[in-house]
């Protein structure tokens, strides 16, 4: 629980991505379960459908295999400072 609170801060807002939105469904499903507030976690989908200027290809193909390089992908640093405000 102490390394789930430091990574999800209950008092902020939680936005969650991977690669294709199911994980972070069940990651905020399972936050939700442990005591978070539902109305504060986002699942924002998957970045392999992402197609913005900031776009991270994981795949990597090496013949007839396929490899994803999942560590290209900033998981827990985020710059919110890049994000649009959303005016209501």
């Amino acid at each position: 629980m102490e390394i789930l609170e430091y990574l999800f801060p209950k008092d902020k807002y939680i936005f969650i991505m991977c690669g294709a939105g199911g994980y972070a469904n069940f990651t905020k499903q399972m936050l939700v379960s442990l005591g978070w507030d539902k109305e504060k976690i986002y699942n924002v989908g998957g970045f392999w459908n992402y197609e913005g200027n900031h776009k991270i290809s994981t795949i990597n193909n090496h013949g007839s295999k396929t490899k994803y390089d999942f560590w290209k992908v900033n998981y827990h640093d985020i710059n919110f400072d890049n994000l649009t405000e959303i005016k209501k």
